[in-house]
């Protein structure tokens, strides 16, 4: 079944099998569990996070800097603040492990003429047997419809602000980008330890859970329209989330490439 590139497409930027792996090895030695904020009633943590690329701590305001030192509570991390900050470039990014991101940055070097910036990058990798929920992931400081509440991504019946976790602008006043300027795309870079083989991740498309597959292709994901999750496998697979500022004109230009998609 055809998915229409406003919601997924592939790219000519491929990831080798060697790559994948030796990201992988990156993210589970260095990695740390998470759960996310999905909302959903999984407990135990479904990722193993990496991150790659995040925001440099000396381009940060002291008093943000302070914020986080004197007043930020257990949970309200500097790197959680620089996630849903990714769409900002009035902040500074460096790449934190330079070995994983020159892997990364040749990977995306057919599409690198697409970003003006690339912001945050992780390494999500899915921990064996858990499951991943159906989710979207929102730009906090930007306005959506069908939105039930500020803070979250769930669906309802409103357009609102989001703000994601009431804090963020507690350290600093939000100031994203459009996330709807660029088409609500993120890339990712599939990773799988089984060469060919992208486990079971999916999308919701005309209320149908739909498994893709990219060919090892980086692809551009529509994060808002677009309900995305994975189903449990018994090996580790997951991707490189790729976050920044993309240039529109340039994105028209790109080729899409073929996504395989089956239905359940």
């Amino acid at each position: 079944m055809p998915i229409e590139p406003r919601y997924l497409f592939a790219t000519d930027a491929r990831v080798s099998h060697d790559d994948q792996l030796a990201l992988i090895d990156r993210a589970r030695a260095g990695g740390f569990p998470y759960t996310g904020l999905y909302g959903g009633t999984e407990k135990s943590p479904f990722w193993r996070l990496k991150i790659i690329r995040s925001v440099d701590p000396t381009s940060v305001p002291a008093s943000t800097l302070r914020w986080f030192e004197t007043e930020a509570g257990p949970d309200q991390t500097f790197q959680r603040w620089a996630y849903q900050c990714r769409l900002d470039d009035t902040l500074q990014w460096r790449w934190v492990d330079d070995e994983a991101g020159a892997r990364i940055a040749a990977i995306l070097a057919p599409i690198a003429a697409c970003f003006h910036l690339i912001t945050r990058v992780n390494i999500n990798l899915q921990v064996p047997g858990q499951n991943l929920p159906a989710h979207r992931d929102l730009v906090a400081g930007n306005e959506y419809d069908g939105l039930d509440s500020e803070t979250h991504w769930r669906p309802g019946a409103r357009r609102l602000r989001y703000t994601g976790d009431a804090w963020l602008e507690k350290a600093r006043p939000l100031a994203n980008r459009s996330h709807r300027a660029a088409g609500y795309y993120a890339v990712k870079i599939p990773l799988s330890e089984r060469p060919g083989d992208p486990g079971l991740p999916y999308i919701i498309h005309n209320d149908e859970k739909c498994y893709y597959a990219t060919d090892d292709r980086a692809f551009f994901l529509n994060e808002y329209e677009v309900y995305h999750g994975a189903d449990p496998v018994d090996f580790w697979r997951g991707v490189v989330f790729v976050a920044g500022i993309l240039d529109p004109v340039r994105l028209r230009t790109l080729e899409p490439r073929a996504v395989d998609v089956r239905q359940v």
